[in-house]
């Protein structure tokens, strides 16, 4: 009965379909470029084994990287897409920042593959400051990036995944919050609650 009144409730939160997101888009290639990582990351998407690698790494943090991705998504719930490019562009600059020397040579690998991956992304939300549909398509890989992320290298803030299960035609998308209300990212105001706490990182 309870499973019963949730499924309810979600219905009627996301019950109104996106309209003018053009899933189909001009770029093909925003699906993950190693296939390989997203194993790690649990069927459900969560960060699995984050726990195993919140130990801080000496000289490393992800901190910075998790501060602009929160702008970045916090931007496009606000229906911002100009606010979302600044953080994508900031975001870009995180990356830039990390000493690769600083990580252990066991996860330098983990860490490049990552990155490479996520600047990609975060370049294309930069330069699409008009195209708040497009930005919301790199968002989607972008943040399974960022999942893979603290899965391996960990956060000493409190994180939550959330899921909308309506965006890319029904197929769903995960992003990263700092709270645990929901502030859709993939659909702003047009349908701001819509979604469902997966888990607490």
């Amino acid at each position: 009965m309870i499973t019963l009144l949730a499924a309810a409730s979600l219905a009627v939160a996301c019950g109104k379909k996106e309209s003018n997101t053009d899933q189909t888009g001009t770029d093909t290639a925003i699906m993950p470029s190693d296939t390989t990582r997203q194993t790690t990351a649990g069927q459900d998407g969560s960060a699995a084994g984050t726990q195993e690698n919140a130990t801080a790494q000496t000289g490393f943090s992800t901190e910075g990287i998790i501060t602009a991705y929160l702008k970045l998504q916090e931007a496009l719930a606000k229906d911002d897409a100009k606010a979302a490019a600044q953080a994508g562009k900031a975001l870009q600059g995180e990356f830039e920042k990390v000493d690769a020397t600083a990580i252990p040579k066991e996860k330098r690998a983990d860490y490049a593959d990552i990155a490479a991956d996520a600047k990609q992304h975060a370049e294309h939300i930069s330069q699409n400051g008009s195209d708040i549909a497009h930005q919301r398509e790199h968002l989607s890989v972008l943040s399974q990036d960022m999942n893979d992320l603290i899965a391996r290298f960990g956060t000493d803030r409190k994180l939550y995944l959330d899921h909308c299960p309506m965006y890319n035609d029904g197929k769903g998308a995960t992003w990263i919050s700092a709270t645990k209300e929901i502030k859709n990212p993939y659909y702003g105001k047009e349908m701001l609650s819509c979604g469902a706490l997966k888990k607490e990182l």
